[in-house]
């Protein structure tokens, strides 16, 4: 998976053509063993032994086809499922399947899906019963325009009907992998952060902003644009401050970790703290690009980019 600035998905989500026939594969390391000894010959074979049908992307009464699952999945405690492309609805239909099937029948607590670690926050709180309106939450909690797709609105509507019915003592929650931002706003996380540590520290927290209350319009890529003003428009000067200011706001929380618990719920702390982190991410993620980096220099730089993506989504999973 790589991280992207491309433009949002403007459109729901599309419908294959023809309809896809779905298998069900769970990936075992059989395959990378086959892979790496036999090549395709010996992966196809696999896939035709072990691939499980079933009747449909959507809910099916009884569940029936999906029995091989519980047998596949075993004690794991996480379970990977992959998306071909971003944009289809088949995949997500069956994705929303796929996990009530392992919430209802396996035990399964939380779902983590390629969004901003950030703004999943918001959909995290709507589906634990907090107050909001879901058009808004949709908007805010996903990365990308994600949150226009139908089936993620099921999604979110559903974790929060199963949340609201007294019977399920054990919640469920809502995680997003990726590095926050959107290419008009890349440090929207920073300012989460600062906002936590403001509620409680506003002396702290004012003293930082300061320290970059010029760069903030600035803090914008979109790499499909040569326009001046974005993030690579900061000189070398610039982008040390950003990174030392986001660093103290990091030390900040965590020396006064057990006074800033004090004040709040340990999960709003815990939040507040990811948010700065995510903030280094993004930061991380940002430097990859050479000051005064432009479209027009060509996508060699760009691809430091992927790999500290991927990085923050292994984070942010072991998270």
């Amino acid at each position: 998976m790589s991280h992207s600035t491309t433009r949002p998905i403007r459109s729901p989500a599309r419908r294959w053509r023809p309809a896809l026939a779905a298998l069900l594969t769970i990936a075992v390391p059989l395959a990378a063993t086959a892979a790496a000894e036999g090549g395709a010959g010996d992966v196809a074979r696999w896939a035709a032994h072990e691939a499980r049908a079933v009747k449909g992307v959507v809910a099916v009464p009884g569940d029936a086809d999906l029995a091989p699952i519980a047998a596949i999945v075993g004690k794991a405690r996480i379970v990977s499922f992959g998306e071909g492309l971003h944009g289809a609805a088949e995949p997500l239909e069956f994705r929303n399947r796929l996990f009530r099937y392992l919430v209802e029948k396996m035990g399964f607590t939380g779902i983590a899906i390629e969004s901003g670690v950030t703004e999943a926050l918001e959909v995290n709180r709507y589906a634990l019963g907090g107050s909001g309106d879901l058009d808004a939450v949709m908007a805010k909690g996903f990365s990308f325009g994600f949150g226009r797709l139908p089936p993620q609105r099921a999604l979110v509507k559903w974790m929060r009907e199963y949340n609201a019915d007294p019977r399920h003592t054990r919640k469920l929650q809502f995680f997003g992998l990726d590095i926050p931002g959107t290419s008009t706003d890349m440090q929207s996380t920073l300012f989460v952060a600062l906002a936590y540590l403001k509620a409680h520290d506003a002396a702290a927290a004012t003293a930082l902003r300061a320290r970059i209350e010029d760069l903030v319009p600035r803090l914008t890529l979109d790499r499909q644009s040569n326009e001046p003003g974005q993030y690579t428009s900061l000189t070398q000067e610039q982008r040390d401050r950003l990174t030392g200011t986001i660093n103290d706001l990091i030390s900040q929380l965590a020396t006064h970790e057990t006074e800033y618990r004090q004040r709040t719920a340990d999960e709003s702390f815990a939040y507040g703290y990811r948010a700065a982190i995510a903030a280094r991410e993004v930061d991380d993620y940002l430097r990859e690009l050479p000051v005064g980096w432009k479209p027009a220099n060509g996508l060699k730089y760009p691809a430091g980019t992927v790999a500290s993506a991927d990085r923050t989504k292994a984070d942010n999973t072991r998270w």
